[in-house]
């Protein structure tokens, strides 16, 4: 099973958006992921200790795949996985962007924008009002470019007082984006998981 990307043209310079595919990752595809965020992250130039205390939280397991309140997608351009996101409830109407990665010989190519995009997509369409996202420091502009509004800040999960900035986008017109609040996270129960091999 293959998600077609809805989003028509991005005007990505070198690839053809109708060779690019997005569609649900495998449980099988859990070592690839890790691997390629981890990858996705060391691009901005992190020292090696750095990047080592935020290896686990960079990995992803086929638990996390399989999960109930989580939605993870891939990008394939031919066979190759170009990049992912994942997203997580945080509510009925509240979702927050858990990862976007996009392999490095990609990054400037258009994937991460046809992921975030397709992520909105895919948040709006399960009920969401708004998307909340985590952001590198290096990837600020990349989400107010995305719709993403400033909601402050969070402290890093891997690195003790490393402040990291939060946005919100809002998924409808008539929604304001106003807090920086925080939500549980119950389950999504109409999320189909896919398992077997990739096309």
């Amino acid at each position: 099973m293959h998600w077609r990307s809805p989003l028509g043209n991005l005007g990505m310079p070198d690839i053809s958006d109708s060779k690019v595919l997005v569609r649900p990752a495998m449980l099988e595809d859990a070592e690839c992921l890790s691997a390629l965020a981890f990858r996705s992250k060391a691009y901005w130039g992190y020292s090696h200790d750095f990047m080592e205390a935020c290896r686990e939280e960079l990995r992803y397991t086929q638990t996390d795949i399989g999960s109930k309140g989580f939605l993870f997608a891939i990008a394939k351009l031919s066979r190759t996985i170009v990049g992912f996101y994942a997203i997580k409830t945080l509510s009925d109407n509240q979702f927050e962007l858990e990862a976007l990665f996009v392999e490095p010989a990609y990054i400037g190519q258009g994937i991460g924008r046809m992921l975030i995009e397709h992520a909105k997509q895919t948040a709006k369409k399960l009920g969401g009002d708004r998307l909340v996202i985590q952001s590198d420091p290096h990837a600020v502009g990349f989400y107010q470019a995305a719709g993403g509004v400033s909601i402050g800040d969070r402290e890093s999960a891997s690195i003790s007082d490393r402040l990291l900035p939060m946005f919100a986008i809002p998924l409808h017109e008539n929604i304001t984006v106003t807090d920086g609040h925080s939500y549980e996270l119950p389950s999504i129960h109409s999320l189909n998981r896919v398992t077997g091999t990739p096309q």
